[in-house]
């Protein structure tokens, strides 16, 4: 099969599986009072790349699970991710998500809250009913375990990244496990899932999770540096929003490690400053590229992105033409534009 038809058929399974997700999402965010599932299906109805579901789904499909079962988990780890994202845009005082007004600002700090808080049990919801659709009570739990795990993981990765804010010598090491743990562990608990739907042996479980760690850690960086050189008219995110809020992302700390002094306290006074001028904000991102932060962070997504692509390759028990699928996405997920 040609490299275009391979890449078609992906396509074609990305869009009928996304589709399955997106009808389970609906389904479940359906109920009185009507302000408050409307407040809950703000971000979620507004678009999203259901990376992570689509994850799952791949994961599944590799061992063999048809996607009508995989798509309960897949619609449970998409409502998670945007409970997730509610409850950061309000700690972030974000203002716009997806090209959007964040759930906040539309129906208030209270209902956003609340609107994260269904989000959070509905995901709970999801993974429960897979008892309903046939799946074996013990991988259920299994499953739940995960579920948990990785809300317990997340909650511990939005609160390092709020303390590393404030922090004016954050390390490269502090870094990636905060990412890890607020963005990396939710990919790696979505591949799990699915494997556990195709009862995966322990040796292709131990690859799969370590493929998606280094996955989810190359995306975020990647992410963060979208955030920092990216169009804000693609990416649907106030420009240079990460500097304004004083995020310490890898472009930072090694830039802060890097300049001189006197540049350094530059950028140190526009981090976390919200009444920082835009020029301010251009000139710490300048700093930034002076001090080659952009190519060490592009060099570390490679680095994980090896990493991941070795784990990979070790996996035995998903069909080939699934794992180069997702090498593929692996490869969209670290070098996209938005």
């Amino acid at each position: 099969m040609s490299p275009t038809n391979e890449d078609q058929e992906f396509r074609m399974f990305a869009e009928q599986y996304i589709a399955l997700v997106n009808k389970r999402i609906y389904d479940l965010l359906r109920g009185e009072p009507e302000t408050l599932y409307r407040a809950s299906s703000h971000l979620i109805t507004a678009g999203g790349k259901r990376l992570r579901p689509l994850v799952l789904g791949l994961v599944a499909k590799g061992y063999g699970v048809d996607p009508s079962i995989s798509s309960i988990a897949g619609a449970s780890i998409e409502i998670l991710h945007n409970f997730t994202l509610v409850h950061d845009d309000i700690m972030d005082r974000d203002e716009f998500r997806r090209g959007i007004p964040t759930t906040h600002r539309v129906y208030g700090e209270e209902m956003a809250i609340l609107a994260g808080d269904l989000l959070f049990a509905k995901s709970y919801e999801a993974i429960l009913s897979l008892a309903d659709a046939g799946i074996r009570p013990e991988n259920v739990l299994r499953i739940a375990r995960i579920l948990n795990w990785a809300s317990i993981t997340v909650a511990e990765g939005q609160a390092l990244d709020m303390m590393l804010s404030k922090s004016i010598d954050a390390s490269e090491e502090q870094y990636l496990e905060m990412i890890y743990k607020k963005t990396s562990a939710l990919f790696v608990a979505s591949a799990v899932i699915g494997a556990i739907l195709g009862d995966a042996d322990k040796e292709d479980l131990e690859n799969i999770e370590r493929c998606f760690k280094n996955a989810g850690i190359a995306f975020q960086i990647r992410d963060d540096l979208i955030g920092l050189i990216g169009d804000p008219s693609v990416t649907g995110k106030p420009i240079l929003s990460d500097v304004r809020e004083g995020k310490r992302t890898i472009m930072v700390i090694h830039a802060l490690r890097s300049l001189p002094e006197e540049k350094r306290r530059f950028l140190l006074g526009v981090l976390g400053n919200r009444e920082a001028s835009l020029k301010d904000l251009e000139r710490a991102r300048e700093l930034m590229i002076e001090a080659g932060s952009i190519k060490y962070a592009e060099d570390l997504v490679r680095k994980h992105v090896n990493i991941s692509l070795e784990s990979l390759e070790r996996i035995k028990g998903i069909d080939r033409k699934v794992i180069d699928w997702i090498r593929g996405l692996i490869f969209r997920l670290a070098w996209r534009e938005s």
